[in-house]
């Protein structure tokens, strides 16, 4: 896992070199396209800072429709199209540990469009392989319509909301695994039980969600033991892992991440580059295996050069130049060095909760920590605005240590409850102490 860290200066040039590439509205003789350069009333050229290239993108506006990975794409802005892809192959290949030039991708607008995305591209690409096999164009959408109707999206009850989304927008059967309290992953007793009573309705292709990072509990699914399950049943499956808040931190200090493209069925992540890398929002990851992402190419977007396969469509530029900058700013080294100091000071508070015999969850190389609601007052939990798992009867509050949680705050939050009244109750996963991975 390495990638470099290069200097303001050095980043400056490859986004102003990559800026002259693109057309510009402002120099270029330029027709045919319904955007322009930012409005010169509200956004005054003058007052832009041209010594940032961030700011200086944002004032050209490029625009990222399509995805730049395969084929073709808008040659009028194929300058930073560069940028967004190096930004992807960090992603795919460093921290995902892909194959070489073996992925796809694109940076979304959020966590929940790349969770859209992923299912989308697996539902597409099942129903092709199989309807393919039919020569007519009659028995083909027979044929994907029977198999649209034999696929269910498998999850724990810990997934992201997304995942509801996706079932209700492509009308597919979503079966939610209970989790173990103590370990937060699916309970593969019932697992097991659930996909024996899909397949006996005819279902016969299970897209799975695993999370790497749960939102409520920063949660990581057990892979392994879901794949070894799955591959004692006559069903294909096949994998994807919302790793939309833990793939810019878990990586990064666990010393056997087991999730990453080198199982063979895990087909594609979602990353969240606006929570850990504090990117602008709008800039969720999109990342799949080669060869799958065209299932969902859209040939009506003929006006589009090499047409589209996203699901967003036009997207900033902009923003993927944020992105690249802060992951080329810090480089691997850096980004590790970030992610250990956030993991050690959610170990000091975990080790703090201990002390003074407070519930919690904690999964051991993630920096969220889920606090029961029996040992927490909602005043005190409001007042440092902590996360309810629900919030009419709250059994959880979250916290999430992030950059702005330092040890000043995390001394405060530890006094205060201290001097709460609590019921002890039963810690769950104390795991302060424990070393990351060194790189």
């Amino acid at each position: 896992m390495y990638w470099e860290a290069l200097s303001l200066e050095d980043m400056n040039k490859h986004i102003h070199l990559a800026l002259s590439h693109n057309v510009r509205y402002s120099d270029d003789t330029v027709m045919g396209y319904p955007a322009s350069f930012l409005d010169r009333v509200v956004f005054p050229k003058a007052e832009i800072d041209q010594s940032s290239s961030f700011w200086k993108a944002l004032w050209e506006n490029p625009n990222h429709i399509g995805c730049h990975t395969f084929g073709l794409s808008e040659s009028v802005f194929e300058g930073t199209h560069k940028i967004e892809r190096d930004l992807l192959r960090i992603c795919a290949e460093e921290l995902l540990q892909a194959k070489p030039q073996q992925w796809d991708g694109y940076v979304a607008s959020g966590g929940t469009e790349a969770n859209i995305q992923a299912l989308w591209v697996l539902r597409n690409y099942w129903e092709n392989i199989h309807a393919n096999i039919h020569a007519s164009a009659r028995s083909k959408r027979r044929y994907a319509q029977e198999l649209h109707n034999a696929m269910t999206i498998i999850s724990s009850e810990d997934r992201h909301y997304s995942i509801d989304k996706v079932a209700g927008i492509m009308n597919i059967h979503h079966e939610l695994i209970p989790v173990e309290e103590t370990t937060r992953r699916m309970n593969l007793e019932i697992l097991s039980n659930t996909i024996d009573a899909e397949t006996s309705e005819g279902v016969k292709f299970f897209a799975i969600v695993l999370n790497m990072g749960s939102t409520m509990y920063g949660s990581v699914d057990d892979v392994d033991a879901v794949v070894a399950l799955f591959e004692t049943k006559s069903v294909e499956f096949m994998i994807h892992v919302d790793a939309a808040f833990g793939g810019f931190i878990y990586p990064l200090v666990s010393p056997d991440n087991k999730l990453n493209f080198q199982n063979p069925n895990i087909i594609s992540f979602t990353l969240d580059a606006h929570k850990m890398l504090q990117a602008p929002y709008g800039t969720g990851i999109y990342v799949v295996k080669k060869g799958f992402i065209e299932s969902v190419l859209t040939k009506g977007a003929s006006y589009v050069q090499g047409q589209d396969c996203t699901l967003s469509g036009s997207r900033s530029g902009a923003n993927a130049i944020a992105v690249w900058m802060i992951l080329r700013a810090y480089g691997s080294k850096g980004g590790s060095a970030f992610c250990k100091d956030i993991w050690e000071r959610t170990n000091t508070l975990c080790q703090g909760l201990l002390d003074i015999d407070v519930s919690f969850f904690r999964e051991e190389y993630m920096n969220i920590v889920t606090i029961a609601s029996s040992c927490i007052s909602r005043s005190l939990a409001e007042k440092y605005h902590l996360v309810p798992n629900c919030h009419d009867n709250p059994k959880w509050w979250k916290i999430v240590v992030m950059d702005h949680v330092d040890k000043t705050v995390i001394s405060s939050f530890l006094f205060d409850m201290a001097h709460e009244d609590k019921d002890p109750g039963i810690v769950y996963l104390p795991n302060a102490g424990k070393k990351p991975l060194e790189n």
